[in-house]
């Protein structure tokens, strides 16, 4: 267990799945963690706590790390995985979330592939932003990738100038756009050397 000296990472648990659900809502610009949950928002996220409750979509516990206080209270999460899973696991992913999916999935790229260890999520609770918990979420993924000698990479919205600016200053450089989502991002990877 990593630690600083207000946050402790740890692994994911499948009983995490109703938090990571909510992550990754929040990451999918949900952001279900200041309000009240709405009718749609509860069928969204009982749809991806499915999702984050199995072991063979992309977004499942065994990719996740849980950021939290040392009292146990959740503080974020992050969901990264290798690319080379990638492919097969976004098919099933995506079956099984059809019902809320807004975009066609036929078009899009795939957003990791082989030799990647891709951040897919990373979130922290409004209340522990700006404290260290992302930066400490972010770390432990970079060192993840060099001890797997993977190559890191996310993608970023391109209209989120602030995010870019944080992901350069971690040593990410822009590679290339992908088409994900229905739209463009900006793929990121951290090039060695």
């Amino acid at each position: 267990m990593e630690e600083t000296t207000r946050f402790k990472l740890r692994r994911a648990v499948r009983e995490d799945a109703p938090f990571l659900a909510r992550c990754l809502m929040e990451a999918m610009g949900g952001e279900v963690m200041e309000r009240e949950a709405t009718e749609r928002d509860r069928r969204v996220l009982k749809v991806l706590e499915q999702l984050c409750g199995r072991e063979d979509t992309l977004y499942s516990w065994l990719f996740a790390t849980v950021a939290e206080t040392e009292g146990g209270a959740y503080v974020g999460a992050s969901i990264a995985y290798r690319g080379v899973e990638y492919h097969e696991r976004r098919l099933v992913s995506f079956g099984l979330a059809r019902e809320i999916i807004t975009f066609d999935t036929e078009k899009m790229e795939d957003e990791a592939e082989a030799g990647e260890l891709y951040l897919d999520t990373l979130v922290v609770l409004p209340q522990w932003r700006r404290q260290g918990a992302g930066g400490l979420l972010m770390r432990r993924w970079l060192r993840q990738a060099e001890e797997t000698g993977l190559t890191a990479t996310l993608i970023c919205a391109l209209d989120n100038g602030k995010a870019h600016r944080l992901y350069e200053s971690m040593g990410l450089r822009d590679v290339r756009r992908a088409f994900v989502f229905g739209e463009y991002y900006q793929k990121m990877a951290l090039i060695k050397g």
